[in-house]
């Protein structure tokens, strides 16, 4: 909000009843400034201050304010006032509001707008949604190429207070056919007596009615174009996308990419968030948060079918949520960009291999760096991840070890031992280092230094091989993470799916449950020996 309007209380003004203020204020600002001033008033009020000014200035103020309060004023009981209203906005506006009220609404409203106007409101809402045709207007001005230059400037001055926009004026012939374009500049700078058809362009680009809105937005953005024709069979003009309409495609469709990447459903309309119940932000969560939460099952499935191995060795179960932690930020990076690369039609389904290798490599960087990482974290930081493991501080623990099995032996400092016809161990520090052994009737008894032994280097499982093993899992993870990121969308685009759908949390979830199963896999290849 700017300063200016900052300093305007239009509740005050109201209350005072300056007319005059309201009057000049809604006269001398831009439509856009007027409408935000005028949404926080209630429904009487909004109408109040609008009957002050032309219904012309009113069509230009009304767009601006949000959709919801548009759908507000007009199912009041100004239903009159409203078709005027109606009339004087531009065509692909007044569709789109109409189209958004209630049907006992909008039946009562359009036999009260002018036939011309109903009619042209009734052949833009027949489109399908998200096409050319259900976002064009039809105010757009158009020439014969019989006309000269003086003709032509004159016939434009009469069209012009009714149209969008003026800068591009189509040519057609008797059928409505698209001929060719010329622009308000070359009109002007041609001699009076030239034809439109000596001075047109007919190399134009123009899209179907039923073209996707995305791709004649992308169409208006990659050439640089204030409006593009769209046409019908037999290439008949029938309306104009401009500039203004392409900018809030995009913004639409980024939204609804956006909320489709964090797995929301819904309709993806541009209304805002306040403005959305929660009982509908709830419908459009739970439709993929639900699902997904229940497929995450699988994970705990995984961990819970390799509790010995945990419990064989506990250092492992710090490791699960940095392995499930990388993963997931991996993938998003992949699918993110790849998303963002079909969106801008950088690349298609087609590219799949090449985009695969691509990532491969990447990963492949990413495995190395993030692998001496994980390394890092067991060496330096393993012996301070004893669950149950209390050292005396003048002794040195990587020196004593303790029996996990036939022939396996586990350092102190990172394992609890697993030693036969025991119940519980733990160690406790003193002078020496004991061992405690507690019965079924709950009498303790404790065995000496002698209990611990250094044995044969080859029977060791060290810290070292540890952070090895992990290093490992977490390369595998992050390579296959990252070329499921990629693959995901892509597989998606070729089936004719928005890649979106695919991303975030539902990749996410797949990241998950595949990192959990690379890990447990790894830890068991590596370590079967020890658990024999």
């Amino acid at each position: 909000m700017d300063l200016e309007l900052e300093n305007i209380d239009m509740q005050a003004l109201i209350e005072s009843g300056d007319k005059q203020s309201l009057r000049d204020f809604c006269e001398d600002h831009h439509p856009a400034t007027v409408a935000e001033a005028l949404q926080d008033l209630d429904l009487n009020e909004i109408w109040n201050v609008l009957h002050l000014i032309s219904v012309e200035k009113r069509a230009g103020i009304f767009p601006h304010f949000d959709l919801d309060l548009q759908v507000d004023l007009a199912g009041g009981e100004r239903r009159g006032e409203m078709a005027k209203l109606l009339e004087e906005m531009e065509s692909d506006e007044r569709a789109d509001l109409v189209m958004e009220l209630d049907e006992k609404v909008r039946e009562e409203i359009l036999p009260l707008v002018a036939k011309a106007e109903r009619e042209d409101i009734r052949r833009l809402a027949s489109y399908e949604e998200g096409t050319a045709g259900s976002v064009m207007t039809t105010d757009y001005a158009v020439l014969r190429p019989t006309q000269s230059v003086g003709e032509a400037l004159k016939f434009i001055r009469t069209q012009a207070p009714g149209k969008e926009t003026i800068y591009y004026i189509y040519v057609i012939n008797e059928r409505h056919q698209l001929q060719g374009l010329v622009s308000l500049r070359k009109l002007i700078l041609s001699k009076p007596e030239q034809l439109v058809s000596e001075i047109m362009t007919d190399d134009i680009f123009a899209v179907d009615v039923n073209d996707d809105q995305e791709e004649v937005a992308r169409k208006i953005e990659k050439f640089d174009l204030l409006a593009i024709p769209v046409v019908s069979g037999e290439n008949v003009l029938v309306g104009i996308v401009t500039h203004d309409d392409a900018l809030d495609i995009l913004r639409q469709e980024q939204q609804e990419d956006v909320e489709r990447l964090m797995a929301i459903a819904g309709s993806h309309s541009t209304r805002e968030y306040m403005s959305t119940s929660v009982l509908n932000h709830f419908r459009n969560r739970v439709v993929w948060v639900l699902p997904l939460a229940l497929f995450g099952l699988f994970s705990g499935m995984i961990i819970q079918e390799n509790e010995s191995l945990i419990q064989f060795l506990p250092l492992l179960a710090i490791f699960i949520p940095m392995l499930a932690d990388t993963g997931g930020n991996t993938g998003s990076q992949s699918a993110t960009l790849v998303v963002r690369a079909l969106a801008m039609q950088e690349i298609n389904a087609k590219d799949l291999f090449r985009v695969l290798f691509k990532e491969f490599r990447i990963a492949i960087l990413l495995a190395v760096a993030l692998s001496f990482v994980a390394f890092g974290r067991v060496m330096f930081f393993g012996s301070r991840d004893a669950s149950k493991t209390v050292l005396a501080d003048h002794l040195e623990s990587d020196d004593f070890y303790l029996r996990a099995g036939e022939d396996t032996w586990l350092p102190l400092n990172f394992s609890i031992a697993h030693l036969e016809d025991r119940q519980r161990e733990t160690v406790v520090g003193g002078e020496e280092i004991f061992l405690k052994r507690v019965a079924e009737d709950g009498t303790a008894s404790y065995q000496g230094i002698s209990e611990f032994r250094i044995p044969e280097t080859e029977s060791r499982l060290t810290l070292t091989f540890i952070g090895i093993t992990v290093s490992l899992a977490l390369a595998l993870q992050v390579v296959s993470s990252t070329l499921l990121g990629a693959f995901l969308p892509l597989a998606a685009s070729w089936f004719k799916v928005d890649p979106a759908l695919v991303a975030s949390p539902a990749l996410t979830t797949c990241v998950d449950i595949s990192g959990v199963f690379i890990f447990f896999t790894t830890c068991g290849l590596m370590f079967g020996p020890y658990l024999s």
